[in-house]
């Protein structure tokens, strides 16, 4: 480019102009304002979205606050000390030194630091007002570790932070996690919660020093008795895990012998009752359960370790006792019913009888479910050629008459006079059938004549023949072949396999 060129460029360069610019007339206090609350809102947003940030890191923040200490900063501060200059000058003049350290030299510097700073750690003063800053540091940090321990694990919760002095004043600080498990409090505890009220209740019961002191606050004696049983049991649990340093060592009171001396080695003393028994059976005079407590609180009540020669003697002490029969082994109890044989009944009449009830509703009963067994007791009958219904026997003497047995399709008997032609079903009897809802089913117990036997046997099927035998309805009685097939009216046939096939929309394929 030829220096002219150059020239012009460089002139009108807008960095080159110097002067150029137009000069802005100063802002006014409303267009200030409009700046400031324009800052005011961006600051906001980017205090939310940190804010956002830090709520969902799980409290990492809190527990890796503190980062790893760089050893160029140390060399930096100590020389600062010695030389009493400034950070800058430093850097030029022994970052050359710096360089030629070895990483043992840096490490050393670096331990240095920390105990210096370990050593010059200033206390602040314990005063109210930093006390309650501490108190809201905490909730704070709180606070966002269970919220994002429940974004990255899923948990739910709260927690209530009261005084327990007098030194400062705070409001009970509660927090749930959400808004949910706060208003189910009342269902869990099944009286009226109010978080306010039960925080100012707890803040009380610290501040006035009544946790060592919760039976004062109990009103009749035997709650003051069942809460020193409930400290008695609790006592000798916990003494009893700390001796033996099993955590899931259990206090036995019935089988103390077996159960502690000799499984664990280690002897109870200082009870104060003539019996060692479990502490639900104590008595419930308050002053001696309170003796008995306060022992076992001062460790006068406890338990020793035996040694080898004491466990020993011990054992053979208690087996001599049991071959005398002065003590009882350790058993299950015995059940009531052992070696009694479990009944089943057989008597499915009465199951039968419910489910051929007459039934008021308009939809018919549901059919029973064939069983294998079923099918096997039932007689195998082939089917006939024709449909001829067989004569009427005459009645067996002596034989009781069946009650409400069903028509014969065939033979009917004309209603009476003055009535209507349409007759009810009569009440299943024993004996006889039930006809309810378009179905019909054998029911009953005595007097009933059951399908039994095999094939050439006779027996009695019932229809009723209206003289002798049967109902007022002018059935018939008919005697049948069981290895044989008959069939009622074109209704109903054996198949020859035991079961009843249907022909008609009366009978019930069961």
């Amino acid at each position: 480019m030829p220096p002219t060129f150059a020239t012009i460029a460089i002139e009108s360069h807008p960095k080159a102009q110097h002067g150029s610019s137009k000069t802005s007339a100063p802002l006014t206090a409303e267009k200030r304002k409009e700046n400031k609350e324009k800052h005011e809102e961006k600051k906001d947003g980017i205090d939310q979205a940190l804010a956002a940030t830090s709520k969902n890191r799980s409290g990492a923040r809190m527990v890796n606050s503190q980062t790893k200490i760089n050893p160029y900063n140390v060399f930096r501060a100590e020389k600062a000390a010695e030389c009493q200059d400034n950070a800058p000058t430093l850097h030029h003049d022994y970052f050359e030194e710096y360089k030629t350290l070895t990483d043992a030299e840096k490490d050393a510097y670096v331990e240095h630091f920390k105990d210096t700073k370990t050593r010059e750690v200033k206390l602040r003063r314990d005063t109210p007002r930093g006390k309650i800053q501490d108190v809201a540091n905490i909730v704070r940090n709180i606070k966002l570790l269970m919220v994002g321990l429940g974004t990255h694990v899923g948990v739910e919760g709260f927690f209530c932070i009261i005084r327990n002095s007098t030194d400062f004043h705070i409001q009970p600080q509660w927090f749930f996690t959400s808004h949910e498990l706060e208003q189910y409090m009342p269902i869990a505890t099944r009286w009226k919660w109010s978080t306010v009220e039960v925080g100012t209740k707890v803040e009380a019961f610290c501040v006035a020093d009544a946790m060592s002191s919760c039976q004062d606050l109990l009103r009749t004696s035997k709650q003051k008795a069942d809460f020193l049983k409930a400290g008695i049991r609790e006592g000798l649990t916990e003494k009893l895990i700390a001796i033996t340093g099993n955590p899931n060592a259990q206090m036995a009171y019935v089988w103390y012998e077996e159960d502690v001396v000799q499984k664990h080695g280690v002897e109870l003393v200082g009870w104060t009752f003539p019996q060692l028994v479990n502490p639900s059976e104590l008595s419930t005079s308050v002053s001696l359960l309170q003796e008995l407590h306060d022992t076992i609180k001062n460790d006068t009540c406890k338990f020793v370790r035996l040694t080898a020669q004491q466990l020993r003697a011990r054992k053979q002490k208690w087996e001599e006792d049991v071959a005398a029969g002065r003590i009882e082994v350790k058993h299950c109890t015995t059940r009531k019913d052992k070696g009694v044989k479990c009944t089943l009944s057989t008597d499915n009449e009465d199951e039968e009888d419910n489910m051929l009830a007459p039934t008021t509703s308009s939809n018919p009963a549901s059919k029973r479910r064939r069983t294998t067994a079923s099918v096997a007791q039932q007689p195998v009958i082939e089917e006939p050629d024709s449909d001829v219904e067989p004569p009427a026997p005459a009645a067996k003497p002596g034989a009781r008459k069946p009650r409400g047995t069903a028509k014969a399709a065939s033979v009917k008997k004309p209603a009476p006079k003055g009535k209507s032609a349409s007759k009810k079903t009569p009440p299943l009897g024993r004996g006889g059938r039930q006809e309810a809802a378009g179905r019909r089913r054998w029911a009953g117990a005595a007097g009933r004549k059951r399908w039994a036997g095999g094939a050439g046997q006779r027996q009695w099927a019932e229809a009723g023949d209206g003289t002798g035998g049967g109902n007022d309805d002018g059935d018939v009685m008919a005697q049948i072949d069981v290895a044989a097939a008959v069939t009622v009216d074109g209704l109903m046939a054996w198949d020859g396999v035991g079961r009843d096939r249907c022909d008609g929309p009366d009978w019930d394929a069961t």
